[in-house]
């Protein structure tokens, strides 16, 4: 956001992170792996509003939970977002084990990312005779098969349930936790062109250390050699922070909101999502590469059939008004280009 007004916002927006993080309410869970897995919230040190199911008794249901992967996928963009364990970029850091092999990609990486993608030998269900099953790749032959072959591991509960026969209905599903603030705190006051390495140390690397990564350090911002196009140029800290935001809050119900809030169109304006690579067929999923629409390097292109995304920037921006609101309210007009 542009102007005073812009400003005003964001100055409104760290003071109220900052409210939170002196209340001394909250804190951060322990245990990002899962942190988003369990049945009830109630004394979560991190989780500020949450919703609770039950299919029993009150006949509501997170049924989600006993449809995976439930058509839903990362993106190839997703996945090269997190760092490596040196804090690097894997543009650029020697820890890199590259993205073709689904049985290596999280090695050397940011344990969130194992604890957001399914990987073969990651735990999928534990039966009704205790056995374990485990995952070895991508199915595509299901009607809820994930598109992009990279399935989520976030949110999975292993755990089966003999009121349901199969996965529990009663995973509680997070609203507002208190790691967003963080990053809100971080986000404001690196817009505002005021963060400093306290700063980061009672935010972001809070959040780092939960699971053991290295702290990000004002000044000493590792350059990545494929800095997000957001059709603008930003700080070295404002990208970081940016980086953080969307690998600490993935598949949260963020993303959409931060790419309006960013004006950041130019990453996918004429593109479209990438998925996992794909080698004759027989390397990461049952797919049968005859079958699949990949890239020029070898990467799912699960939507090509509808085209490359087009953007109209001109009108996009803001949401067409239901007629029936502006039949209910002359003094409302329709926004601009609808």
């Amino acid at each position: 956001v542009d102007g005073s007004d812009g400003t005003a916002f964001l100055q409104i927006a760290a003071e109220a992170a900052e409210d939170v993080m002196n209340g001394g309410v909250f804190s951060l869970y322990s245990d990002y792996q899962t942190l988003f897995n369990q049945v009830g919230y109630s004394g979560n040190s991190e989780v500020m509003l949450w919703r609770d199911y039950n299919s029993i008794t009150l006949n509501i249901a997170n049924v989600i939970q006993q449809q995976w992967p439930n058509r839903c996928g990362y993106t190839l963009f997703a996945v090269d977002s997190y760092l490596c364990t040196d804090g690097d970029p894997i543009s650029v850091s020697t820890n890199y084990m590259g993205n073709k092999d689904l049985s290596t990609i999280e090695i050397n990486r940011d344990p969130r990312l194992a604890a957001t993608i399914m990987v073969p030998g990651d735990l999928v269900e534990i039966d009704a005779d205790g056995i374990e099953n485990y995952w070895s790749y991508p199915d595509f032959s299901s009607t809820n098969t994930g598109l992009t072959g990279y399935e989520s591991e976030k949110y999975r509960n292993a755990q089966y349930n003999a009121d349901y026969g199969d996965f529990t209905e009663d995973t509680s599903r997070i609203i507002f936790r208190y790691a967003e603030a963080l990053l809100i705190f971080a986000e404001a006051k690196a817009e505002l062109g005021t963060i400093t390495q306290s700063d980061l140390d009672r935010s972001i690397n809070l959040l780092r250390d939960r699971v053991g990564m290295p702290h990000m350090t004002l000044g000493a911002i590792t350059t990545d050699l494929e800095w997000p196009n957001y059709g603008y140029t930003l700080t070295d800290i404002l990208y970081e922070v940016r980086r953080e935001r969307s690998v600490e809050l993935m598949a949260e119900g963020f993303r959409a909101d931060d790419l309006y809030r960013w004006r950041a169109h130019s990453l996918f304006d004429g593109d479209q999502p990438r998925g996992a690579y794909l080698e004759d067929g027989i390397v990461n999923t049952t797919l049968d590469a005859a079958d699949a629409s990949l890239d020029a390097d070898g990467y799912l292109l699960p939507f090509a059939s509808t085209g490359d995304y087009n953007f109209d920037e001109s009108k996009a921006y803001l949401q067409p008004i239901p007629l029936d609101e502006l039949s209910l309210n002359p003094n409302i007009s329709q926004n601009p280009g609808w």
